[in-house]
């Protein structure tokens, strides 16, 4: 997996403190989590975490498995940092954060 864009959403409600939102590459293979072969290319995540704060300005995550999303958003025979770092899918972004705040029953602090 490559980096990509990363992004946390306040949560005011649910069994979470934020949701991150993520654009990255994956290279594609079999996925022995879900049982499934995976495309390679741009890849959207939206997943709920719990975020904490400690000494030092450092920060721990910490999630419960298979309760976000993911879905391929653009297929690439390779990777490419400029395409990756200037991709914007906002109606993709906007349904999958729809769709796990709905199923997780998470209410963001500012409405997407």
């Amino acid at each position: 997996m490559k980096k990509g864009t990363k992004k946390y959403l306040r949560a005011i409600k649910g069994d979470c403190t934020h949701l991150k939102v993520e654009t990255y590459y994956n290279i594609g293979g079999m996925n022995y989590f879900s049982g499934n072969a995976e495309k390679r290319g741009l890849y959207i995540s939206v997943s709920p975490v719990s975020r904490s704060e400690h000494e030092g300005g450092l920060w721990s995550e910490s999630y419960k498995g298979f309760s976000g999303t993911k879905q391929l958003v653009k297929e690439m025979a390779r990777f490419n940092q400029k395409v990756l770092d200037n991709f914007k899918d906002e109606v993709t972004e906007k349904r999958l954060i729809e769709h796990v705040c709905r199923t997780q029953g998470i209410e963001l602090e500012e409405k997407v």
